[in-house]
């Protein structure tokens, strides 16, 4: 049994997004999006299970240039264990808010990553 997670970024902010690096703590990251637009919603990434009965688990980081023209950065944490429940998160500059959701169980899986607000 293979499992993966789609990371999904729906970027309501003002910045475009630029994909920066990922760290996989277990598993591969596969980057299908490296600029994100605002006001778009796309498949960003996918993690995978690098073997049988195993899960994947990381996280995946994008850069932008706020309105101040300081570079700041958007974390986003996912995992998809062999056992135990689906979780995600997200890591935003003060001002911005960011939600991330998944499904609590299942293999293969989308977390959707909601962006929004300036930073201040």
């Amino acid at each position: 049994m293979s499992f993966t997670l789609g990371g999904n970024i729906d970027n309501q902010s003002q910045y475009t997004l630029k994909y920066s690096g990922n760290a996989p703590s277990w598993g591969n990251c596969e980057i299908v999006t490296t600029t994100i637009p605002p006001g778009s919603n796309v498949e960003a990434f996918v993690g995978m299970s690098d073997g049988i009965f195993q899960g994947c688990e990381g996280s995946v980081t994008y850069t932008f240039t706020d309105q101040h023209g300081n570079e700041q950065s958007i974390s986003m944490s996912y995992n998809d264990p062999f056992s135990g429940s689906n979780s995600a998160s997200v890591n935003v500059p003060n001002g911005m808010t960011g939600q991330a959701d998944v499904p609590s169980s299942g293999s293969n899986v989308t977390a959707q990553y909601t962006l929004s607000g300036e930073v201040r």
